[in-house]
């Protein structure tokens, strides 16, 4: 792969797990009044130890430095639990999506849920 630099060769991004990869699900729900609640990850698909703090930490930057928005603590098996003005919250959720899918996770909004929809 060439570089924009001389002397400087790239090594393509490679996925975190090249055989099975784990898809980690991001989901939209309602929250408060004109609020939507984004969640990424559950119980169902955990990740390891390396990769839970490697997608922890890329959230934290693209939600509290990209989006203004704070991190909440969250709970269970999730990676991210934020609550979000309902008109941006698909942006938000294609945010972390594409953040996590960079780092060579499997991550998808999950479309089976009815905010989330958008074809």
């Amino acid at each position: 792969m060439e570089s924009l630099v001389a002397g400087v060769t790239q090594e393509p991004i490679r996925p975190l797990h090249p055989t099975s990869p784990i898809r980690i699900p991001i989901r939209i729900t309602p929250g408060r009044p004109g609020f939507s609640r984004i969640a990424c990850g559950d119980a169902a698909h955990p990740l390891d130890a390396t990769g839970a703090l490697r997608a922890q930490l890329a959230l934290a930057f693209v939600l509290e430095n990209i989006l203004g928005l704070p991190q909440c603590i969250a709970y269970g098996m999730q990676l991210a639990n934020v609550e979000v003005k309902t008109d941006v919250a698909m942006a938000c959720a294609l945010a972390m999506e594409s953040t996590l899918c960079f780092l060579g996770m499997d991550a998808r909004i999950d479309p089976t849920n009815k905010e989330s929809d958008h074809d």
